[in-house]
């Protein structure tokens, strides 16, 4: 297994994550909330408010969870999904406009619970975790970023 169709089936996952309805299903037709799209992180002071809301991926680490001689690779690797939202009436929090936003990707992310809850890139990996989402507003005026790290666990004879 290679490295990069995985990070690019994982963007892909998430820039064409769609907002949910009320229920939590996907909306039909689907809506995607994104403006601007990259794997190339940006520092929100370089992305305008017509760009937003925006969603970055950021590779972290890889690292071998097996290192035994004669044994499979399995490689865990760890990325961050960068949100980034405005709102532009001072008065308001930021967060209900994120909220959405890190519904959509958590759902793409997490998988159908349909399917068992799994997330497996089209069988690339064995499993996509959304770790947690911390949120930063209030102190950056209109700006607001949530950022969602995610762990990919592979399972190969090949290693990632």
């Amino acid at each position: 297994m290679l490295r990069e169709p995985i990070y690019t089936a994982l963007f892909q996952l998430g820039a064409t994550a769609s907002l949910l309805d009320a229920t939590g299903k996907p909306l039909v037709p689907a809506v995607v909330p994104w403006r601007f799209t990259s794997r190339r992180w940006q520092h929100w002071d370089s992305v305008t408010g017509e760009s937003q809301p925006a969603l970055f991926l950021t590779e972290l680490e890889e690292i071998n969870k097996e290192q035994r001689v004669g044994m499979p690779q399995k490689w865990h690797c760890r990325v961050e999904f960068v949100i980034y939202a405005q709102n532009a009436d001072v008065s308001l929090s930021v967060t209900p406009v994120l909220h959405p936003l890190v519904d959509a990707l958590e759902q793409a992310v997490r998988g159908d619970p349909l399917q068992g809850g799994k997330q497996t890139l089209g069988n690339l990996v064995y499993h996509v975790i959304p770790e947690e989402v911390r949120y930063y507003e209030g102190k950056l005026g209109i700006q607001a970023i949530a950022v969602m790290p995610v762990r990919v666990e592979e399972s190969s004879p090949q290693g990632l």
